[in-house]
Order: structure tokens, then C-alpha cells, then sequence
């Protein structure tokens, strides 16, 4: 019999700080309610229960084979996994979802603006219309004058950045990032993690990320929900209540958020040990 989630079942509050000035959110309303995915040979993944309201977001954090990557893939509906129990529900039913990928997902024989522009090309968009919001884009991206380059001739970190764009650039309700960071150098990596929280607060769309990486989940995350175990189960889902348009630093609250969130993994081990 699936489990129940830990702290954070449909119908409780939202996970951000609702007292906060942030623009007006444009991202889908996620509900999981007590999800199990099977994958063949019994449940990889149990009881996950949380809610979403536009506009937050959530990191799954947990060591490999914890289930976030299958739980990324059923909320996008994708899921090589059978849903043995439980739901995903996106409201609007017509929201629109990206996935950005560990290695970007570009088409390498596509220039950074060629692939911006796709989802605009998919949605039957002009040719003019495309190339002015795919170098608007650039720009907000803080790579303009690099449209014309192949993905190998970008950095890592200038992948990841369109990848990122092509995301929002399609307006996108919903995105979910599955360690979009983790090939990157660390100076690299909290640069992107600092960009992405300026894009989350500027267009507030809804976000879940999936990373392996304490810091960044708490950093970006107004809920973290670390998962454990076999099968993984939710062990802690911990509340941030900064608020990231009023904190964006990584202060006195910030360490003492990723001190629980490292005891609810320290937690996680321990359940998983014979």
C-alpha cells in the first residue's frame, strides 16, 4: 500500500512565504497526491503528496536512484514508469510544460538562435517574429552577438542558458529541470544559479528541479523535498520561507535550511541501510 507524503499533502499551504511583493505569477498549479510509480519490477517511487501554486517552486533532492528524475517525468507526463497509485494534476489542463535536461537537449547542428526559435517555429510563427523574440531572448539571456554560434562553439554554462531561454521562450507554465547544472564548474554553476533565480522572480513561472546539490536546492527552492529510501519515499519536504525577491543572499537563514535538509538526508541513508 503506497505511503502518505511527509508535510506536504494537497490542501496544506502553499510552500512560499505569501506575504511577499513578487509580480503577478504566470506558471501552473501542480497537485501530486500520494503518487507511486512502478517501473516493471515493483514501485521505484512512493507516496509523494505536494502541492504547487503558480508561480512557486520545488527542488527534489536525494541521492541517485531516489526517484527525482521519474518524478520529473510523470508531473511532465512522459513517464517511462507506470503511476501504480495516486495522481499528477496540472491546472490548467492546457498548461504548457518544458523539461530543460542535464545536457541542454540542443540540436547541435542548430545555432543558439535557431534553436530558441523552435518552439515558435512548431507554434507556426512568422520568420520575422521568430528572430526578433529569439534575440530579445538573447539579450534577457546576457548573450547577445552569440546567436549565430553552433552549441560546441558555447560554453557550458552558455548552453544551459539557452536551453533555459528556449524554455521560457516557448512560455512555458511549467518547467522542470533535471540537474541542469551538475557537469558545470562550481564558479559556473552559482552564477547560473543566481541567474535563474532573477528569470524565477522576473517571469515566475512554476519550477520543479531536480539536483543533487543541498545549496542550490535551498537556494532556489521554496520548498525542498528530499527523498530516500528503497523505494524512495518522501523523508522531509522543508519550507523556505525567505522569499527570494527579500533574501536573495545565502544568509543566516539559508545555512540553517541546508543544515536540515542535510539531517533529512542523513535520515534518508539511514532508512535505506540494511
Amino acid at each position: 500500500m503506497a505511503g502518505r507524503g511527509v508535510r506536504g499533502e494537497p490542501g496544506d499551504r502553499p510552500l512560499s512565504d505569501p506575504a511577499g511583493t513578487r509580480p503577478e505569477p504566470r506558471g501552473a498549479r501542480v497537485l501530486v497526491g500520494d503518487l507511486s510509480l512502478d517501473r516493471g519490477e515493483g514501485n521505484v517511487l512512493e507516496g509523494v503528496s505536494f502541492e504547487l501554486s503558480p508561480g512557486e517552486t520545488l527542488s527534489a533532492v536525494g541521492s541517485s536512484g531516489s526517484g527525482k528524475t521519474s518524478l520529473l517525468n510523470a508531473v511532465f507526463g512522459l513517464a517511462p514508469e507506470t503511476v501504480s497509485g495516486g495522481f499528477v494534476r496540472i491546472e490548467p489542463p492546457s498548461a504548457k510544460k518544458a523539461m530543460v535536461p542535464q545536457d541542454s537537449g540542443l540540436f547541435p547542428w542548430k545555432t543558439a538562435r535557431r534553436n530558441l526559435e523552435l518552439p515558435l517555429l512548431l507554434a507556426g510563427e512568422t520568420r520575422e517574429k521568430r528572430r526578433a523574440a529569439a534575440d530579445a531572448m538573447l539579450g534577457e539571456l546576457g548573450l547577445a552577438g552569440l546567436g549565430d554560434r553552433l552549441p560546441r562553439e558555447l560554453s557550458g554554462g552558455e548552453r544551459q542558458r539557452i536551453a533555459l531561454g528556449r524554455a521560457l521562450i516557448a512560455g512555458a507554465d511549467l518547467i522542470l529541470l533535471d540537474e541542469p547544472f551538475s557537469s558545470l564548474d562550481s564558479l559556473t554553476r552559482e552564477k547560473l544559479q543566481d541567474f535563474l533565480s532573477e528569470l524565477l522572480r522576473s517571469r515566475r513561472p512554476t519550477l520543479i528541479l531536480a539536483t543533487h546539490d543541498v545549496e542550490e536546492a535551498v537556494f532556489l527552492g521554496d520548498g525542498v523535498l528530499v527523498l530516500g529510501g528503497s523505494p524512495a519515499r518522501p523523508v522531509r519536504l522543508v519550507r523556505n520561507p525567505r522569499g527570494k525577491e527579500r533574501d536573495p543572499g545565502r544568509g543566516e537563514t539559508f545555512f540553517r535550511l541546508v543544515r536540515e535538509v542535510r539531517e533529512a538526508l542523513a535520515e534518508a541513508g539511514a532508512r535505506k541501510a540494511p
